[in-house]
């Protein structure tokens, strides 16, 4: 496919304006205090398996987390070599030298060719997300 296309159709299904998060990285994150880094990553990836991500890969700074995206993505990335389209998340977690724990997400939509970082609409939903996860973690 033309990328004259792809790129104007690609802004449009990711937002047409990229988004600057008002965080230290502006990038989605948040900071949890109170608790381990293991109790995070669990909340982090119980969050996303109900959203139907699956674990890609996990170490002690990092999850890595997929699933299909969705039919209009794929059409605009996919190609025959490679007709599957993910949505990607890369989560690392950072210990603070108070204890606390940051959660810094970072939403990538990919495919066999092409692997774009999501800002825009894709940083609004993971900041809801890592919100989310947060405020469970208080209770």
């Amino acid at each position: 496919m033309n990328r004259l296309i792809v790129f104007p159709l690609l802004a449009a299904l990711t937002g047409c304006v990229s988004t600057q998060l008002s965080t230290p990285s502006h990038q989605p994150e948040v900071t949890i205090p109170g608790h381990t880094s293991e109790e995070v990553k669990t909340a982090v990836v119980n969050h996303y398996l109900n959203q139907q991500f699956q674990v890609k890969s996990s170490d002690n700074l990092n999850v890595v987390m997929e699933k299909e995206a969705s039919i209009m993505a794929s059409v605009l990335l996919a190609d025959s070599a490679s007709p599957v389209t993910y949505t990607r998340l890369i989560v690392t977690l950072l210990a603070q030298p108070d204890g606390a724990i940051r959660l810094i997400v970072v939403p990538h939509l990919v495919s066999r060719r092409n692997d774009l970082v999501l800002d825009g609409k894709g940083f609004r939903q993971a900041q809801g997300d890592l919100d989310r996860i947060a405020e469970k973690l208080k209770k």
